[in-house]
């Protein structure tokens, strides 16, 4: 009813293959993308903040909250239902919503971006799907050069563990899908994204090296829970701190401007949160049509085997 169903791919089109496409089109069919001044909400993790900078700065968006894949929040200033902000590094796929995400889904609503979707990739071709954070795709998106420090690119493939998968050190691996990988990060950057140096920056770097980095510039920053500072709403006045803070050691970093975050916040809605896992990949299609527009957001997240998270609205 109003969701648009990818439940029929077939695993020939698992071989389906395209290098190329128009930043220009993805726009011009998203123009809500362009407008300025619109409440948004993040994933609570560096790569949600990230994505904050970069849209505070290029279209002047107001972040009203955060979705944690459980709860919804909201500034207690913010007024508006929970369809009214725009998701960004969430694959909110609800007809209703307004999103930006990066993992395999099954079925969209018709107003969500995600790269896999653009570039044909599914449950079929797992291995060769978007390898990256949010904030990568959201600079190709707005055609926003890299930034000159360097040391900003560090925090750039740290979104999302990167760097960590293109070393084959995230999730499970055999050496033929370390390789895998390996060569499709570096696809992503060089052909997909045309963003050449950050793969020749990673083609530069042995592991311990880029390691290092890591621990010596992002490692001390850290808040949270976890290398990604996960962050709580729950523990809001506390975890506000470290988000400032990093927030203003990012504004140096990147010459971007720190994004304003909310000061008090307020769960708006707490969902149905359960994982389909150790399913045939040819399962998810019999049992997601089940939920249909009850699906607020989901994402299949391991391949072998297939795990899918899914949030319902209750």
């Amino acid at each position: 009813m109003g969701v648009d169903v990818l439940l029929n791919t077939k695993k020939e089109g698992a071989n389906l293959q395209q290098d190329t496409v128009s930043r220009e089109s993805v726009v011009n069919n998203n123009s809500w993308m362009l407008e300025r001044d619109k409440p948004f909400v993040i994933h609570n993790d560096i790569d949600g903040l990230l994505s904050a900078m970069l849209l505070s700065q290029k279209v002047n968006w107001n972040l009203v909250g955060f979705y944690d894949l459980k709860s919804v929040w909201f500034d207690t200033s913010f007024e508006g239902s929970i369809f009214d902000p725009i998701y960004i590094d969430l694959d909110v796929t609800h007809f209703q919503a307004r999103s930006a995400g990066h993992h395999i889904i099954l079925q969209h609503g018709k107003f969500h971006v995600n790269p896999n979707l653009l570039f044909n990739k599914n449950i079929y071709n797992f291995e060769t799907k978007y390898p990256l954070g949010e904030i990568l795709f959201l600079l190709w998106l707005y055609d926003e050069k890299l930034p000159v420090n360097k040391d900003s690119w560090y925090w750039l493939l740290h979104a999302d563990s990167s760097w960590e998968s293109y070393y084959g050190k995230v999730t499970e691996k055999t050496e033929r899908l370390t390789q895998i990988i390996e060569r499709n990060v570096d696809d992503w950057l060089r052909s997909k994204l045309n963003f050449p140096p950050l793969a020749d920056f990673l083609r530069q770097h042995k592991y311990q090296d880029f390691k290092r980095r890591i621990d010596e510039l992002i490692m001390p920053n850290k808040f949270g829970r976890g290398d990604q500072f996960s962050f709580r709403m729950q523990n809001w006045d506390r975890e506000r701190t470290g988000i400032v803070d990093v927030l203003n050691h990012l504004e140096s970093v990147l010459s971007w401007s720190a994004t304003a975050i909310p000061r008090k916040l307020r769960k708006v809605r707490e969902l149905v949160n359960f994982t389909l896992s150790d399913y045939d990949r040819d399962m998810f299609s019999k049992v997601l049509p089940y939920f249909r527009d009850n699906i607020f957001s989901h994402g299949v997240t391991y391949f072998n085997p297939p795990s899918m998270k899914v949030s319902l609205i209750a």
